[in-house]
């Protein structure tokens, strides 16, 4: 991987590592990303779910979702089992 990394933050990425904090650069690196990430896992899976749901709601995965619930058990009608996914359409988009 490789980055462009402003000089005044690799001057202080180098001083924690004269300074024992951390053994290189790398370490540095990594931890920041790990960081990052942790601290926005929260938005990345809201932005995942709305794509899959996004999905889901627009071609084949309508159909899927459809396929399914014609499989689920105690529903004869199809006009009952599309009237459920309509409802779970609507409860998604909000």
């Amino acid at each position: 991987m490789q980055a462009e990394v402003p000089t005044s933050l690799v001057t202080q990425a180098q001083r924690l590592i004269d300074a024992g904090w951390f053994g290189r650069m790398d370490d540095i690196l990594l931890d920041a990303l790990r960081r990052f990430l942790d601290s926005h896992r929260d938005e990345l899976m809201e932005d995942f779910i709305r794509q899959d749901m996004e999905w889901g709601l627009e071609g084949d995965g309508r159909r899927e979702i459809l396929a399914i619930f014609e499989q689920l058990p105690g529903q004869s009608s199809l006009y009952i089992k599309k009237s459920l996914l309509q409802e779970v359409i609507q409860s998604l988009r909000g």
